[in-house]
């Protein structure tokens, strides 16, 4: 069952990987696959809470939030500055993202 796999995604570190897939690929098919990927791991009853709270530990809540809603958005605002009193996304905050999830690879 999809629970079955999303515990052993969680358990065997595969978030990370793909959390390294969506924001360190250049290809842009890639990052909409895992983006998808997300969402649906995401919408699970039982393993999405988890997966929310891993993703939490990367990605600002409205990143997160916009993954259940349209992955291109969730996209979009990744790769884009962000200066608002929800969301302070800049260059800096995204490099050092991509940087800790290599790191971890």
């Amino acid at each position: 069952s999809n629970t079955t796999i999303l515990k052993e995604v969680l358990t065997k570190g595969a978030l990370i990987y793909l959390l390294h897939l969506f924001c360190n690929s250049s290809a842009p098919n890639i990052r909409e696959d895992t983006a998808l990927l997300f969402s649906k791991m995401l919408s699970d009853k039982l393993m999405g809470p988890k997966v929310r709270l891993v993703l939490l530990k990367f990605l600002p809540s409205l990143f997160v939030e916009a993954l259940t809603d349209s992955c291109e958005t969730a996209i979009h605002m990744f790769d884009n500055n962000h200066e608002n009193p929800e969301l302070v996304w800049k260059d800096e905050g995204r490099e050092k993202l991509c940087r800790t999830v290599q790191k971890m690879m």
